[in-house]
């Protein structure tokens, strides 16, 4: 991301390190963010990970979670908040599909 990494252990688990400041990470309200990687709570087993600028995705059982800045609605989701502190689980039914292909943020 702009000024945060995402790490994904074998195990599923993610952890986050650097700015907070838009929720990019996942850490909730701790905007100052963290310098060593934190464990990122609330998503179950997370297969895969992507970063933006200032917001992260994860793929948990072919269901994404979004966290951070929707500024411009980058994490599409228009009626959302600008930003989210905590991973939020983004329902796919909205875009008639049931399996996830690809996965970029």
């Amino acid at each position: 991301g702009g000024e945060h990494t995402l790490l994904l252990h074998e195990d599923g688990i993610v952890f986050g390190c650097g700015s907070n400041e838009k929720g990019q990470i996942g850490l909730g309200t701790d905007l100052a963010g963290s310098k060593f990687p934190r464990p990122i709570y609330g998503m179950g087993l997370v297969e895969k990970i992507s970063s933006g600028l200032e917001h992260s995705l994860f793929l948990s059982s072919n269901e994404v979670y979004i966290t951070g800045s929707n500024a411009y609605g980058q994490m599409c989701a228009p009626t959302w908040s600008q930003t989210l502190f905590w991973p939020r689980w983004l329902r796919w039914t909205h875009f008639g599909r049931q399996h996830i292909e690809s996965f970029e943020a």
